[in-house]
Formats: structure tokens, sequence, C-alpha cells
């Protein structure tokens, strides 16, 4: 009986494992603003605005996999911002 319940118990761990590995899927792109930012619809300081704002939602409405995606590209913007800024 306890091979039984100890069987379940592990099953039960791997799979919530992979579950919550399928949620960090890097190809995955559910970044915002990102459409916007290679149609080239929105300025770089939009983009930066709109991803501050995103992640100032925080887990209410982002997963914490989905919330590292915004904090990367936000970081990812503000640099070729200032990367444009200094040749400028």
């Amino acid at each position: 009986m306890k091979n039984i319940i100890a069987m379940t118990l592990a099953l039960l761990l791997a799979t919530t494992y992979v579950a919550s590995a399928a949620d960090c899927d890097p190809k995955e792109n559910t970044t915002p603003a990102e459409p916007a930012a290679t149609t080239g619809q929105y300025t770089i300081q939009e983009i930066i605005s709109k991803l501050e704002g995103e992640l100032a939602k925080g887990t209410a409405v982002y997963t914490p996999c989905e919330l590292e995606r915004i904090k990367s590209k936000l970081e990812e913007e503000q640099r070729t911002f200032e990367v444009m800024m200094a040749n400028s």
C-alpha cells in the first residue's frame, strides 16, 4: 500500500514539474508590444512605456515566467534606446 501511495505521489510531483516547465517555454512569444515593435508602429519610447505598464500589472495578470520575459524585453529595449541616444 505504501508503495502505491509513494508511486502516485511521485507521479503527481513529476507531472506538476513538467507542467510548470512547459509554462516557461522560451520559444513561446507572448511579450506585449512585440508585434508592434516589429512593424514599426510604435516608437521605442512608446514600447518601453507599454512594457513598463505591463510589468506593473504583475502576477495578477501574468505568470512569473511571462513577467521574466517582459522584464527581459524591457531591458533589451532600454539598452537599444541608450545606444541610440549615445550614437546621436
